[in-house]
């Protein structure tokens, strides 16, 4: 599960370093969000959210899969624009 928070991580980097480079407010935006969802999986992994009882996680196909999609949006924006 830790690997989860190091994906998200290196997910809000790239996020933020496209931010810096273009100087766009929706990759501030999802830097953020990627960097909150990071914050989320860590308090996961640390059971201060979770009482170690989790196996079975809904919270990642109501959270982890808009995100997902939303970057492959904005990807896939900025690769055709």
């Amino acid at each position: 599960m830790i690997q989860a928070v190091v994906l998200a991580l290196a997910i809000a980097l790239a996020f933020g370093f496209a931010w810096y480079v273009h100087r766009e407010r929706r990759l501030a935006v999802w830097a953020l969000a990627w960097l909150a969802y990071a914050l989320y999986e860590y308090l996961m992994v640390a059971r201060v959210l979770c009482s170690g009882e989790c196996n079975i996680r809904i919270d990642i196909l109501l959270v982890f899969l808009p995100m997902a999609l939303g970057t492959l949006w904005v990807v896939l924006k900025a690769i055709f624009r």
